[in-house]
């Protein structure tokens, strides 16, 4: 099926009336570096190498708010992306996986797809 497996999960959620429930929709628990990782090197660019601790990141914020006030176009990172990129957070979706009986894609082969898309475009 043609569908995204996320969208299937989706429909079959709502068709099961599965409603009051959170579910948390993960194939694999990477960390942001790892997801970083692969994007870069399925792009061909280096890898992220700088470590945006809670300084840099709580600078960025506050520039692009600043940006976003006078601009008018909503920020690119807020304090809350900014708090979040630096957490460690793990997921399990072994109760949608047995809900709904479909099984995620996987990440990385989902970033080489994507990547070629956005390489051929």
């Amino acid at each position: 099926c043609a569908l995204p497996i996320l969208s299937r999960m989706m429909i079959r959620l709502m068709e099961m009336r599965a409603f009051g429930h959170r579910f948390a929709l993960v194939g694999e628990n990477l960390t942001f570096r790892e997801v970083m990782d692969s994007i870069a090197d399925e792009l061909g660019k280096p890898r992220p190498h700088i470590k945006a601790g809670s300084l840099l990141t709580g600078i960025a914020w506050m520039m692009e708010a600043i940006r976003s006030r006078m601009t008018g176009i909503d920020p690119i990172i807020t304090r809350e992306t900014a708090r979040s990129a630096r957490s460690n957070n793990v997921y399990r979706s072994d109760k949608v996986r047995k809900l709904t009986g479909l099984e995620f894609s996987d990440i990385r082969s989902a970033i080489e797809k994507t990547a070629e898309k956005f390489k051929s475009a």
